[in-house]
């Protein structure tokens, strides 16, 4: 035994905290290890067959998340066959990710923990008390720039997530603490950022789901602020695919499932036809039967119900039209999308409703996001719902004329689509679907799918209030705007996914019990990477080394 090396291994602070969790919990720690070993037996790369072409990719990879690094792992498989030289942005501490990259061939890494910047923290913490020495709000923050990259958004949201929240008091000493500690950590990783990337350089930046919460944005945009484009991926409702978007300073809001206006265009004046209907109605039988494990954990123990054993379950007291708010969840990275009429998802909400307690001329159905079981689970969070705690603390009893439907009704949204006349969201993705149903669906914030003439858009408080107010006068969707919605539905729904089929993704059916490999990424097969055909894997990276696409689309079958 070499003792040199063993006293060197001891000192490093990273060894023993490996030894600290194989002790801990031995079974997870094997668990992890055998799968590792199965990695390793699948995928073979020889390295002296390939021929360095010059370029290089970034994966920027903050996390230990073992389904995110072998995500980013299979996606690099194709630059590793030509040539491209690949480094991942990580830190020591992040053995499982670590090993991940090492089982797929990548070498390569840059530690940001192990970087010894000149930047004092003294005068991080004075730049952090200046932008909280005034009182402050959610507007406020939503303006907070520092060396030319917009913070607001990011400290919203990783405020939001943290916190739990549907709205945020500014005036709770708990909240500003929490603020001055989010603008310590993204300041000082701005700057470490910097001069990171002042030194070192890519041809493609490759990040991961989570690029809007602070342990990835402050990376994201300095690189996107030197005019780089990084590339975003996205595991939407079909855990079979993923989505890609490139973000850059025009797209860096998007939504990362988005149809960009000029991809719609292009589109737009090919009939839809009964074919199209045919692989449309499949769609979303499949989003609502449990075919995918994914969606299904947003459908808790749905029945499929009749329009009048909904009607019965609902009970309203007449026949009046029927209009549903479809929440979002009110702490979620998709209050970062676009621009939204009100400060945030919480305070939509209160407007909304208080809107729907005066238009008594509409039975309301409020649709408490049904995602809020799951997550709540997985995250340890307790007590009320957001969306509740908020109705109580704002709005106050409801009439008659409004009902809520909980995150464990039995009623799916299709099944709500049977009896209501209008959508009312944000940017939900109840608000794709309505139209195409004939429901006139009214939006409160962009960055989706707004302004494609199959929805409504208000551009102003004023006007949104108006509409609701005289919701009923609003008539239902002609036949070319239904198929107008019928047409971004097919697109959203299937050429913006990138099938995998060289590789699968496997989910625990429990979202509530949090496990390294809960979510995990398998090779369907033996692969060599230099001599198999991956033609998934070629058609992403044909996608992603062509700087005109956007967003990646299968060619269009309208």
């Amino acid at each position: 035994m070499d003792y040199n090396k063993l006293k060197k291994k001891i000192k490093d602070i990273n060894f023993i905290l490996k030894i600290i969790r194989v002790l801990k919990n031995p079974i997870q720690s094997l668990k992890i290890y055998l799968d590792f070993y199965q990695i390793n037996k699948k995928i073979s790369f020889e390295v002296d067959k390939v021929v360095p072409n010059g370029k290089k990719v970034l994966i920027i990879s903050l996390s230990n998340w073992i389904y995110q690094s072998k995500l980013q792992s299979m996606l690099v498989l194709p630059f590793l066959k030509q040539g491209w030289d690949i480094t991942v942005l990580t830190e020591t501490y992040h053995h499982d990710s670590i090993k991940v990259f090492k089982s797929f061939g990548i070498k390569k890494f840059i530690y940001v923990n192990k970087y010894n910047p000149d930047i004092s923290k003294k005068d991080i913490n004075e730049i952090a008390l200046n932008f909280l020495k005034d009182k402050i709000s959610i507007n406020i923050i939503k303006e907070w720039y520092f060396e030319n990259v917009w913070i607001g958004p990011t400290i919203i949201a990783s405020l939001s997530k943290k916190l739990f929240s549907g709205k945020i008091d500014f005036n709770d000493p708990e909240v500003i603490s929490t603020i001055k500690f989010f603008l310590n950590e993204i300041l000082y990783k701005i700057k470490l950022s910097k001069l990171i990337f002042k030194k070192k350089s890519f041809d493609i930046y490759l990040a991961s789901f989570d690029v809007n919460y602070i342990e990835y944005a402050p990376y994201v945009d300095v690189i996107i602020d030197q005019g780089k484009n990084v590339i975003q991926f996205h595991q939407p409702w079909n855990e079979k695919t993923l989505t890609f978007l490139k973000l850059n300073k025009k797209t860096r809001r998007f939504h990362p499932s988005i149809i960009t206006k000029e991809e719609f265009l292009k589109n737009n004046e090919i009939e839809f036809s009964e074919n199209h209907q045919k692989i449309l109605n499949n769609i979303f039988q499949d989003r609502y039967n449990d075919k995918y494990i994914l969606q299904s954990r947003n459908s808790h123990k749905i029945v499929k119900m009749s329009k009048d054993e909904i009607l019965d379950r609902i009970n309203f007291k007449n026949k009046k039209k029927i209009a549903v708010i479809y929440s979002h969840i009110l702490w979620d990275t998709n209050l970062f999308f676009g621009e939204d009429l009100y400060d945030d998802y919480g305070q939509w909400l209160i407007e909304t409703l208080k809107l729907a307690n005066k238009n008594k001329e509409i039975n309301w159905i409020l649709k408490v996001h049904p995602a809020n079981i799951w997550k709540y689970k997985r995250n340890n969070v307790d007590g009320k719902y957001a969306e509740i705690q908020v109705i109580e603390k704002f709005v106050g009893n409801l009439g008659e004329h409004v009902k809520i439907l909980y995150p464990t009704t039995n009623i799916s949204t299709s099944d709500l689509f049977k009896i209501s006349n209008y959508a009312i969201t944000v940017r939900g993705t109840a608000g794709m679907e309505a139209p195409t149903k004939g429901i006139t669906t009214i939006l409160a914030g962009t960055g989706r799918y707004s302004d494609l003439g199959f929805t409504v858009d208000p551009k102003s408080i004023n006007e949104y209030e108006n509409i609701l107010m005289n919701l009923q006068q609003l008539s239902s969707l002609e036949k070319n705007i239904i198929d107008l919605a019928k047409k971004h539905a097919l697109l959203s729904f299937d050429n913006r996914l990138w099938k995998m089929q060289s590789f699968k993704s496997v989910f625990s059916k429990n979202p509530g019990k949090v496990d390294p490999l809960d979510h995990n990424l398998l090779p369907k097969r033996k692969i060599n990477i230099m001599e198999d055909n991956l033609d998934d894997l070629d058609k992403w990276y044909k996608w992603a080394i062509n700087n005109e696409k956007i967003i990646y689309l299968d060619p269009p079958n309208l």
